[in-house]
């Protein structure tokens, strides 16, 4: 029956069935080729909905290979990113002990070569100065070489301390760096409206073209769909998860007024007279709540 059903939504065309649904064309084309990588699934199963009512059909095994797909993808991506994670560990592991064998390596080649040198040249003083003063020059080389040597190995120590602070450094820098960035994106993330000094008695949604909505009423845990064509007015009291197939429409809560002009789904959550865009996993666990 499923199989039959989307023949005749491909015979129909995207062309058309946009003009009829106003699901985006992209969208369309997406669930006419059974890829659903790019949907939530509330998304997909709120625009199966529309295209059974729209033409009579049942897609019903198509919303649930879309629902194993999801299932699939979403175990799939938390292994790879875990061992993702486990590769980079090792591999930054890997390179600061490299770093620092390469450190001790070199310091230790320079104290060779300063102290061959050094070495060298108190021989030749001793050949110089050896009739004259043979036997207590002698003595006195032995003590400087020991000397120069233990004065060599303490400063390669040294170099050596000082690259691992560095190194320390560097990463409490790295760490610094993410915090900001982290911080950045929060900022960017942040309600798209000013706080209200009042909750605003209505929140109105005025459709530029047919919109499919999703309301969760977070107080009650109930939840609907509806096609709207016309302006629609929500109880500025209450709160709630709004789920749009697009965002092409304005909307408007107390003093502030929003209009948006896209054809890509967006979520808010309306609590305390505020709106705030969320992306999708954060409307799901908020979802996932509700009684």
């Amino acid at each position: 029956m499923m199989q039959s059903d989307l023949e005749k939504l491909r015979s129909i065309g995207v062309q058309k069935i946009y003009e009829k649904t106003h699901i985006s064309r992209g969208f369309i084309q997406k669930i006419l080729n059974r890829e659903f990588g790019e949907f939530s699934f509330v998304q997909l199963n709120g625009f199966l909905s529309i295209l059974e009512r729209e033409y009579a059909l049942n897609l019903q095994d198509l919303r649930d290979e879309a629902k194993a797909s999801h299932d699939d993808d979403a175990v799939g991506l938390q292994k790879q990113r875990a061992i993702e994670r486990v590769e980079q560990s090792r591999q930054k592991s890997r390179n600061r002990l490299l770093f620092i064998l390469s450190g001790v390596l070199i310091f230790a080649g320079v104290a060779y070569l300063y102290a061959l040198s050094q070495k060298e040249h108190q021989i030749v003083q001793v050949e110089v100065f050896q009739e004259e003063r043979p036997l207590a020059w002698e003595s006195d080389l032995v003590t400087k070489e020991d000397l120069s040597d233990d004065a060599i190995e303490d400063e390669a120590l040294q170099e050596v301390q000082k690259q691992e602070e560095a190194q320390k450094q560097e990463e409490a820098q790295e760490q610094e760096e993410v915090q900001k960035q982290e911080e950045v994106q929060k900022q960017e993330e942040a309600p798209i409206s000013v706080e209200a000094t009042a909750k605003p008695k209505i929140v109105l949604i005025e459709p530029k073209e047919k919109l499919w909505l999703e309301i969760v009423d977070l107080s009650s845990g109930k939840k609907s769909q509806k096609l709207l064509e016309e302006r629609l007015e929500l109880d500025g009291e209450g709160e709630y998860l709004l789920h749009f197939g697009h965002s092409n429409f304005n909307i408007s809560y107390g003093e502030q007024r929003d209009e948006l002009a896209s054809e890509y789904s967006v979520r808010f959550m309306y609590k305390d007279g505020n709106l705030e865009k969320i992306d999708a996993s954060h409307y799901k666990d908020l979802a996932s709540r509700l009684p």
